[in-house]
């Protein structure tokens, strides 16, 4: 998986959902997601990726539906990729359905919906 547009994806949705919003969006991707049979590894997505705002709404997210490890770092949060991907793409989606994307997101978007 390519995360080269998290931070960016991550920003634009902070930018285009403010406030409780965020976090509401952010929540609804954490419990719009369903695990598939199979492993999927587990990844740590720092505040550098998300900013400190994107950290604690995805805490709240994952707390809320039972998601969220115990003993968790300041810094980090450990997820599934699977669970990562999802929040990606549908935090991607929104600010594309939202018309605030940039450029470089809608690419992204297409390829992915075009399967390229």
């Amino acid at each position: 998986m390519d995360y080269s547009l998290e931070s960016t994806i991550w920003k634009e949705a902070q930018a285009t959902f403010p406030g409780e919003a965020f976090t509401a969006v952010v929540k609804l991707a954490v419990s719009g997601y369903r695990r598939r049979p199979g492993y999927s590894g587990i990844e740590r997505i720092y505040a550098s990726d998300l900013g400190q705002t994107g950290l604690q709404a995805l805490r709240y997210a994952l707390r809320h539906v039972d998601h969220l490890p115990r003993g968790e770092l300041p810094e980090c949060v450990s997820v599934r990729a699977a669970l990562r991907a999802h929040i990606y793409y549908f935090l991607e989606s929104q600010v594309v359905r939202a018309g605030v994307a940039s450029e470089m997101v809608i690419e992204d978007h297409l390829a992915r919906a075009l399967n390229l």
